[in-house]
């Protein structure tokens, strides 16, 4: 019976061996797709962060350039001025997170071609209405065209924004998903490690009964003797 019972506590150690291991290989699983989850979120909204900014920048350098042949006023173009530094960073930023991605890559290299057409014809404009600043005329058709530009930017930037809202919205629902998951097995391991603990107790406390028995009649016999 005892040789038994020792048996029985071997496996249970073993068995316990094997618990921790797959526990800390299902607990490291669990932590790579909740990971994945949340940097798929990341990289959604960053996307969307980064089409809107560029979107605004080419707002910014229209409203100028607007400004600019209204009124003349030469402190209305400092917009269009950080336009031209601020937008190539935009740009390869939001590169950088669609590079993986042909149709948001195709959407940013036509978004990127509107926007110099923009800036290029804003600035002919500036320039033309600086040598003549009465001939509006001259300009109409440069400032349609720009506007036409900011214009097809606008419906590039809602594509990409509505494709990364799709993408956000299911990786919200990846993570949520796996974080129930997670939760799930959690409760199951912490019922399988109170089992483990529960026959751990049982077959200590038979070894210690078996113990005293045997002391118990390791004394009648000497008694006997």
């Amino acid at each position: 019976m005892r040789r038994s019972v020792f048996v029985f506590a071997v496996l249970l150690l073993v068995g316990a061996a094997l618990y921790a291991v797959t526990s800390m290989w299902m607990a490291l699983a669990r932590l790579d797709r909740l990971g994945g989850a949340g940097e798929a979120m990341l990289h959604a909204e960053e996307s969307r962060t980064l089409a809107q900014g560029l979107l605004a920048t080419a707002v910014d350098v229209e409203t100028a350039m607007r400004g600019f042949v209204l009124s003349g006023d030469p402190a209305l173009l400092m917009p269009l001025d950080g336009a031209r530094t601020r937008a190539p960073r935009q740009l390869d930023a939001l590169r950088d997170r669609v590079r993986s991605d042909p149709e948001q890559l195709s959407r940013l290299n036509r978004l990127t071609r509107e926007f110099a057409e923009s800036l290029t014809l804003s600035e002919l404009i500036v320039e033309r209405h600086r040598g003549a600043p009465g001939a509006t005329e001259a300009i109409d058709d440069l400032v349609e065209r720009a506007m036409a530009a900011t214009k097809s930017m606008r419906a590039l930037v809602d594509e990409i924004d509505t494709t990364q809202t799709q993408r956000l919205d299911s990786a919200r629902a990846e993570w949520t998903v796996q974080l129930r998951n997670a939760r799930t097995v959690e409760i199951a391991m912490c019922a399988l490690t109170l089992a483990v603990v529960g026959l751990a107790a049982w077959v200590l406390a038979r070894l210690r009964r078996l113990g005293r028995g045997a002391h118990m009649t390791a004394d009648r016999v000497d008694r006997a003797g």
